[in-house]
């Protein structure tokens, strides 16, 4: 079952002297077949598991605002690109409060199944 994909970006996270910056990289990757792949690996990888504790969203959004922002897009109140800066904002914040992390790439990429061909749309208000 292939994946539909309507939008990919990557962005880097860098620590340099204990402080994380976030580097914007490219919001409008153009879906190839490399990243058509790349997306459906990974989301066959992440089924596969038998705990499936990704998708889960603390309920402090305080401080861990992802779902907020998750929904805002899916409301269409955000671009995908001002949802992922938003999302590597949060990132950056909370990496800062981690002693080990070391920073890096984060890939995002926007998909839903064939089988459901609309977007998915968040709950009811």
């Amino acid at each position: 079952m292939a994946n539909i994909i309507s939008n990919v970006a990557i962005h880097d996270l860098q620590r340099v002297d204990d402080v994380y910056r976030v580097i914007p990289g490219n919001n409008a990757i153009v879906v190839t077949n490399t990243v058509q792949r790349l997306v459906d690996e990974l989301h066959k990888l992440y089924a596969r598991r038998p705990s499936k504790a990704y998708g889960k969203f603390a309920q402090d959004v305080i401080n861990y605002p992802t779902s907020l922002v998750l929904k805002r897009y899916l409301e269409d109140q955000l671009d995908f690109s001002a949802l992922t800066i938003t999302l590597m904002n949060t990132l950056q914040k909370n990496a800062q409060a981690k002693a080990a992390s070391t920073g890096g790439h984060v890939f995002f990429a926007f998909f839903f199944n064939e089988e459901n061909r609309k977007r998915p749309q968040s709950s009811p208000k």
